[in-house]
């Protein structure tokens, strides 16, 4: 049986859901790491806890196939790229980890360059997020939190113009 075909309205669904969770943990976590030179671990423990709910979230409501194993890579992959990057700021490292993480996790839909067009989409939006945070810290912050899973499904919405939306799914709509 082959793997259900992802849907943009689903993907979108799962995306608001996810999203909303995401955010939640990036505050915690911006909460827990505000002040430079002390990280609050607690609140950096619960932000690391939520993320696999809500990427488990994206990937159940996006109709993603390994739900788990998706949700346990992209929490991998919130904290391999979250670290490094998270030496320029810590919250521009979980903006990066989460949108990245978001881009694993959530349906693919069949159309070309997908995966590359969520990658260069969610890096550009976290390089602009880390230029707001240095110009304008608050926006900055907010970007990062914002930003990220709605630069994988507008890189989606993307991928279906540039294949001309025929493809989408029996049903485009949803």
């Amino acid at each position: 049986m082959s793997p259900p075909a992802a849907t943009r309205r689903g993907n979108w669904l799962a995306l608001s859901v996810g999203s909303v969770l995401i955010v939640v943990a990036y505050f915690i976590y911006g909460r827990a790491t505000a002040t430079p030179g002390h990280m609050d671990m607690r609140g950096a423990a619960t932000a690391l806890a939520l993320s696999p709910v809500a990427f488990l979230s994206m990937a159940l409501l996006s109709r993603r196939e390994s739900p788990w194993k998706r949700a346990a890579q992209a929490t991998a992959v919130l904290v391999l790229v979250g670290a490094p990057v998270g030496l320029l700021a810590p919250i521009i490292g979980a903006s990066a980890g989460y949108g990245f993480g978001t881009a694993i996790t959530l349906n693919a839909p069949p159309f070309d360059h997908v995966h590359r067009n969520r990658i260069i989409g969610v890096a550009a939006v976290v390089a602009y997020s880390f230029l707001l945070l240095l110009v304008l810290p608050p926006a900055g912050v907010l970007s990062g939190a914002l930003s990220p899973p709605l630069a994988v499904g507008i890189a989606d919405e993307y991928s279906a113009w540039r294949a001309g939306g025929s493809k989408a799914t029996t049903n485009p709509a949803g």
